[in-house]
């Protein structure tokens, strides 16, 4: 495979956030750093990145597509040389799923208190896009009545 396109600068490794200019990092995760044995051009190494959410994730894609790569392999013995493809998978497998752990405990939900401030309230109550809760959209409808008040109102 002619990989026509290779960059990797040890000394430009970002800060873990997946970009496009980030290929630096997620080829040193997959061990695609020597130009002579290249792995993934840098437009396949943005095409992992642009799929997940941060920089283990995209190393996971990468590796998964190497385990897949080697595994199509049949593992070679001419003489005293002998090449196992098969390795090679198990071990992109296993880099794989480890980095997908990785990836969901770097990626795992943030908490969030919307809220907490007046401030906070009167400016989602006033965004007329913001989707109000179910709890507040009729809490002030009076039934047998023809009084409604609104939040803004309130």
């Amino acid at each position: 495979m002619a990989i026509t396109d290779f960059s990797y600068n040890k000394d430009k490794l970002g800060n873990g956030a997946v970009t496009t200019a980030n290929r630096n990092g997620i080829r040193l995760l997959i061990a695609d750093t020597n130009s002579t044995d290249r792995l993934f051009s840098d437009d396949e190494i943005e095409f992992f990145a642009t799929q997940e959410a941060n920089i283990y994730g995209a190393a996971s894609l990468a590796a998964t597509q190497l385990q897949f790569r080697f595994a199509s392999e049949a593992d070679k013995t001419v003489g005293d040389l002998s090449i196992k493809s098969s390795q090679k998978s198990v071990a992109y497998e296993k880099l794989a799923k480890m980095y997908l752990t990785k990836s969901k405990d770097k990626g795992s939900p943030q908490i969030w208190l919307g809220g907490a401030t007046i401030s906070g309230k009167n400016t989602d109550r006033s965004n007329d896009d913001l989707v109000q809760p179910a709890f507040l959209r009729e809490i002030f409808d009076f039934p047998k009545s023809n009084t409604n008040s609104t939040l803004a109102e309130s």
